[in-house]
């Protein structure tokens, strides 16, 4: 029983170190049987292709806009964003022998401003008709060996483009086209070329901002977000600075005198809060008014005659108001004008009401 007993054990030990071996030996030399999924752009990958082995799980994967190289000769326009610029490379192979050529470039003047153009190493600079860089969309690049009856067939790159990036938003709108007679071999015949052109089709994934607001309020600072629909991550951020309470006296509470402070209700306009602040000792009186009630009647001629007769002391502003003529001094002159005033037979000078 013993026995038996460590012989099972020995062969689940042997089965669990074999299984991974015959797993990995039949993934090596599996034939496989690839299906293809995609898989979405992201804020920073691009879109990609996902070859997955349905036999053994075996997978990889290519850049969605990765060209399929045709046997025959092509012409390569590759992208990258360097610094602010997008920088194209402009790539011939499977040359038949061509000596002269002429492409055409489109591009979206909106977003792109064309700053340079460099050759490459299948034309000199003398053999290259147009060394001026590009200014406008679109533009020529015209080519033609000095030896017209040489069968060169270098492959390699044509030229370099590069542009600013004026919006990244904007589509580039790269494409080339041809005239009826582009590509010429050395013994005058002409060549199909095709053109593979993947510049600015997804050279990764970018952010999809949408603005957010967070408005300031009477005491805290606001907030302008730059926020990815994607990835919910805030790109960038502006503080709006709070603008502080509006302040508004909508009520004396208790009005001021000549020898007391008043109490103000003031109100935010914005926020509607409220807050009671001292409002300050009224410094003048109305001329004429003596008992400082808001309007000339018979109380303020007594009073003024009192003042006139020097019966008794007053208080300062009392005196001012009594100066009707205004000669700092009180007298029945000031008496016989603020009656005068008080029956309507003289008008009240505008000039006299203090605010």
């Amino acid at each position: 029983m013993r026995f038996k007993s460590l012989l099972s054990v020995m062969l689940c030990i042997s089965m669990l170190l074999i299984t991974p071996l015959v797993g990995q030996v039949f993934a090596a030399d599996c034939e496989h049987t690839y299906e293809q999924t995609i898989e979405e752009a992201t804020c920073m990958e691009k879109e990609q292709i996902v070859y997955t082995c349905s036999l053994c799980g075996d997978s990889y994967k290519v850049a969605a806009d990765e060209p399929v190289l045709p046997d025959s000769c092509y012409v390569l326009l590759e992208s990258a964003v360097q610094d602010g610029q997008l920088v194209v490379t402009v790539k011939l192979e499977n040359n038949p022998g061509i000596y002269s050529m002429r492409m055409i470039f489109h591009y979206n003047a909106a977003a792109l401003a064309p700053t340079a153009r460099i050759n490459g190493d299948i034309w000199t600079n003398s053999e290259c008709w147009t060394t001026k860089p590009p200014e406008s969309s679109p533009f020529s690049y015209t080519a033609q060996y000095a030896d017209m009856m040489s069968n060169n067939t270098k492959n390699g790159l044509l030229c370099t483009l590069v542009f600013d990036i004026l919006d990244t938003e904007e589509d580039y709108g790269f494409k080339v086209t041809y005239d009826k007679r582009p590509f010429i071999t050395w013994d005058n015949q002409l060549v199909d070329v095709t053109t593979l052109n993947i510049v600015g089709k997804s050279e990764y994934g970018k952010h999809n901002l949408q603005t957010q607001t967070t408005p300031p309020t009477c005491t805290e600072d606001g907030y302008v977000y730059q926020v990815c629909t994607y990835c919910q991550n805030t790109i960038t951020e502006e503080r709006v600075p709070t603008p502080g309470h509006q302040w508004v006296l909508t009520q004396e509470i208790v009005s001021p005198t000549f020898e007391i402070e008043g109490v103000g209700l003031y109100t935010c306009d914005a926020c509607q809060e409220t807050k009671e602040e001292a409002l300050p000792i009224v410094e003048r009186w109305k001329k004429g008014d003596l008992d400082n009630d808001g309007a000339i009647t018979s109380a303020d001629i007594i009073y003024l005659r009192r003042v006139a007769a020097s019966l008794s002391s007053v208080p300062l502003q009392m005196y001012d108001a009594a100066d009707i003529n205004g000669d700092n001094v009180v007298t029945m002159l000031d008496y016989v004008q603020l009656c005068r005033i008080a029956a309507g037979n003289a008008p009240y000078p505008p000039d006299w009401n203090i605010e």
